[in-house]
């Protein structure tokens, strides 16, 4: 019974987990460096934008 509520388990959490691809990593982390760097922006400035300014750069700095 432990075997087979295991096995249900692990097919649930492969069915709703979505694979990890690098850029969604890059967003995660462009997320969490947007909200170091708010105090570089003027007041008001969304982290969205703040992040796509960063990744923006990557990308420039990749090539």
């Amino acid at each position: 019974m432990k075997r087979r509520m295991r096995n249900i388990i692990k097919q649930l959490s492969k069915a709703y987990r979505f694979p990890s691809s690098p850029i969604a990593n890059d967003k995660r982390i462009a997320r969490r460096v947007a909200t170091e760097f708010q105090h570089e922006y003027p007041p008001g400035t969304p982290t969205e934008f703040i992040a796509d300014e960063i990744l923006s750069c990557w990308e420039r700095n990749k090539e």
